[in-house]
């Protein structure tokens, strides 16, 4: 296993645009757990749902909810996850990442539009 992984987590490295704007959601019970779902696409290939558990603290709660605001739809973003189940939901086949280690912004709808140059193909 490379150094990276071993740092971040996670043998297996997901990217792709967010279809829409990620949701934060908490479990129930007396110490409710921040949870982080998002569907991504990529390039090529099926649709991932990604749902990472991001702790019951409140300082995880305030993290969540700061997370939340720079994951939107068309962000492109990175995923590190320990595997993969392929899911059929109404009819639409998808890919359910396992284990889920970090969700990270690589490029948002911001920072492409302020710097014109990162929407060149290269």
């Amino acid at each position: 296993m490379a150094d990276w992984q071993t740092q971040i987590g996670g043998g297996i490295r997901i990217t792709g645009q967010l279809t829409e704007d990620a949701r934060l959601g908490y479990t129930p019970g007396d110490s409710p757990t921040a949870v982080l779902d998002l569907m991504i696409t990529p390039a090529k290939g099926l649709p991932y749902l990604i749902r990472q558990p991001l702790g019951s603290d409140p300082s995880a709660h305030i993290a969540a909810q700061a997370k939340l605001r720079v994951l939107r739809r068309g962000d492109e973003v990175a995923v590190y996850a320990e595997g993969l189940r392929a899911q059929s939901d109404h009819g639409i086949a998808s890919l359910r990442a396992l284990g889920v280690t970090h969700v990270l912004p690589i490029s948002s709808a911001l920072t492409r539009k302020l710097n014109p140059a990162l929407n060149e193909e290269g």
